[in-house]
């Protein structure tokens, strides 16, 4: 909700500035926009959001609030979602940054998506009232944050490794007979 108030108070304000320096000589710089942002600000904090249908100004004012899901879902959600049962091997979808320890280095085109451990389903929570997607909980040794079923992929089977030969050195090796 910041992101789209900052965004629209700079199509606002900086619009009508680049306009007119545009037509400034290079030297001088146009100000115009210190005088009309006082305005504008006014004028967004009195419009209604399209999430809550008010405007912050009278959202302030209240102690709570009841605003719509975000997102809406083309599915089933909620008790009448089809559930992953306790204990089913899954492995999650990682979130960006979550693979490296530095959060400074940049992303890889090698980086994983799905976290290649597998981990079991813990808990699950259903929220009834209003609907909400069911969130699922990993065992301890996982990520101690909730995830939604699209987040989760159920394997199967036992996975298959690969030889121990393969697993021993990452360097490339012949195979000895």
């Amino acid at each position: 909700m910041v992101d789209r108030y900052a965004g629209l108070f700079e199509v606002r304000v900086f619009k009508n500035q680049y306009s007119v320096e545009f037509l400034l000589p290079a030297s001088e710089r146009c100000r115009e926009c210190e005088r009309f942002a006082k305005r504008i600000v006014d004028n967004m904090n009195d419009t209604p959001t399209r999430l809550i249908r008010m405007s912050p100004n009278d959202v302030t004012k209240l102690e709570w609030i009841y605003s719509k899901p975000l997102v809406k879902y083309n599915r089933p959600i909620g008790v009448n979602e089809s559930q992953l049962e306790k204990g089913t091997t899954i492995c999650f979808l990682l979130v960006p940054g979550e693979w490296k320890n530095n959060p400074f280095e940049r992303r890889r085109i090698t980086d994983p998506i799905w976290l290649p451990s597998l981990y079991k389903i813990r808990r699950i929570v259903v929220g009834k009232n209003p609907l909400m997607p069911v969130l699922y909980y990993l065992d301890d040794s996982g990520s101690q944050r909730s995830f939604v079923r699209e987040q989760l992929m159920h394997i199967k089977e036992k996975p298959i490794l690969p030889p121990r030969w393969v697993l021993k050195d990452n360097r490339i090796q012949s195979r000895r007979s």
